[in-house]
């Protein structure tokens, strides 16, 4: 470890949650993301939409300054704590009945063979290339990841229609 030690108290309270400005509050896109698993392969195997990671590919891209639902949906019998970068989230549905509660997450525990629905406020801030998984490792790490594009000014050839939104 590098640098001078400190002393003071420890923070009082958790970061504010975020504010959803009002233009922002309508849902312009819903999406699916399937959770499966195989376990009768050496080694295991674990997919989003069917499909293994693969750093070459995007999974699905989004605009910046915008909301989403996506339904999660598991076809497997293992649970998988679902965890985007960047951007909180709130859980609208658990196995299609409203939850009623507003709480922001950073990882949610998928029920096996279950479902939930996100609502997904994506930065205006922040653009770019980043990653939404299961949060088991041994999961991540056999497959179940996939990436994510936030943008504001996007390439040709790129955007929801090209790339599963």
């Amino acid at each position: 470890m590098a640098g001078e030690p400190m002393d003071g108290a420890l923070p009082g309270k958790l970061v504010a949650p975020p504010v959803i400005p009002a233009h922002a509050r309508e849902v312009v896109n819903t999406r699916t993301v399937t959770f499966q698993g195989n376990i009768a392969t050496v080694p295991v195997q674990f997919f989003l939409d069917g499909k293994p990671f693969s750093a070459a590919r995007i999974d699905q891209a989004v605009l910046a300054g915008t909301t989403e639902e996506w339904l999660l949906v598991n076809q497997d019998v293992f649970r998988h704590p679902f965890h985007i970068h960047v951007n909180p989230f709130q859980v609208v549905e658990l196995n299609g009945a409203p939850t009623g509660d507003d709480s922001w997450w950073d990882t949610f525990a998928l029920p096996p063979l279950g479902s939930a629905k996100i609502r997904i406020y994506f930065r205006p801030d922040v653009t770019g290339l980043t990653v939404y998984h299961c949060h088991i490792l041994p999961h991540e790490d056999n497959g179940m990841m996939a990436n994510l594009l936030i943008y504001g000014d996007l390439p040709a050839g790129f955007g929801p229609s090209a790339h599963g939104g």
